[in-house]
């Protein structure tokens, strides 16, 4: 891990924009660094507590590779495993330290500006970094290790506010949402008469079988009613086209649908 580790030319250029990104990524990023950044906390909780291992975290949140390591998960499109880290962790160390405050203040980062990192890298730290709380830990340790970034003199704010991200992008009002039960990911039923998914760290539209922000299109009225099925792989919406729809949460397909006046699915 290192900085602007795929040489990425300037923040004036969205990631999709940069046509050489994906082949520079999978040089750059191996296999085996891509599977280390992403699950890597899942592993450590896997395994008993050790106060050896817990320092060595410590000493990862405290230095600059964690913003590395942001930014590696933001090329891979992965910043929801940096968001999972935190509960992980939880669950690893059953006390509470300094390590589970950094990754709280990781989560809340790529929280509030995971789409802005997604959408073109060097905003982590052109934007995201200096608009950060500056009681934040992030803000605390690495602020002052980048000193060619802007500084805001007024109007920053001192702690994370209490939302969370803000999901745009609907062309109409929204009637209905809900959590993946695994809370990664997030259903929207619209009155524009589509079906959205999106990524819950990031608030961007997640990728299925449909191109990437595409809604699902089947009903001819307004949604007022979506849910997903207990394991995830399902959504079920009802609208007023009088139909109740099934759809693969993975692809965007239809599976099947009731016909008949619907506003709760």
């Amino acid at each position: 891990l290192r900085f602007n580790m795929c040489d990425l030319r300037s923040s004036y250029l969205s990631n999709s924009d940069d046509t050489g990104l994906p082949d520079r990524v999978a040089t750059r990023i191996p296999s085996h660094l891509s599977y280390s950044c992403r699950f890597w906390a899942t592993h450590v909780r896997a395994t008993d507590f050790d106060a050896e291992l817990a320092k060595e975290i410590g000493s990862f949140f405290d230095n600059e590779r964690m913003l590395f390591w942001i930014e590696a998960l933001g090329l891979l499109n992965g910043l929801g495993s940096a968001v999972a880290v935190r509960p992980l962790i939880t669950q690893w160390l059953k006390v509470r330290t300094d390590m589970l405050s950094a990754a709280t203040d990781v989560q809340r980062f790529v929280q509030v500006f995971g789409g802005m990192i997604s959408h073109s890298t060097p905003h982590l730290y052109v934007s995201a970094l200096p608009f950060c709380p500056s009681k934040s830990t992030i803000a605390t340790n690495f602020t002052t290790r980048f000193p060619n970034t802007l500084r805001v003199i007024r109007g920053r704010l001192v702690n994370w506010t209490a939302i969370q991200t803000v999901i745009s992008g609907r062309t109409d009002g929204v009637g209905s949402v809900s959590f993946s039960p695994d809370g990664t990911r997030i259903v929207s039923g619209s009155w524009d008469c589509t079906v959205r998914v999106w990524d819950a760290a990031t608030g961007l539209p997640l990728a299925t079988g449909l191109p990437l922000g595409e809604p699902f299109q089947g009903h001819a009225s307004s949604v007022w009613s979506v849910s997903f099925s207990p394991d995830g792989t399902r959504i079920v919406s009802g609208s007023d086209d009088s139909t109740v729809r099934v759809w693969d949460a993975a692809t965007g397909l239809p599976f099947r649908e009731h016909t008949d006046f619907h506003s709760s699915a």
